[in-house]
């Protein structure tokens, strides 16, 4: 299996500037992920063009889009602007 990210860590923006997650610990998760499940991992590698995509769909038997939520939406519901 092979997993494209767009940017060079496997968590995306949710570890961006996180003070909690260290250069260590993506190391070990890489790792774990390479050796434990048989997954390579492509980093700094985006699927952003329609002939990158088409090469994907020709290439392998499934292809899973996992986009991720770069930015949050507001739900307009009671509390929303509560902290925490």
């Amino acid at each position: 299996m092979l997993l494209y990210m767009k940017r060079c860590r496997l968590q995306g923006h949710a570890q961006c500037g996180n003070p909690l997650s260290s250069a260590a610990q993506h190391n070990r998760e890489y790792a774990t992920m390479d050796k434990g499940f048989g997954v390579e991992i492509l980093i700094n590698t985006p699927v952003n063009t329609p002939e990158k995509f088409e090469e994907l769909l020709q290439t392998f038997d499934a292809v899973y889009i996992a986009a991720g939520a770069h930015k949050s939406s507001r739900m307009d519901i009671p509390g929303e602007d509560l902290e925490g």
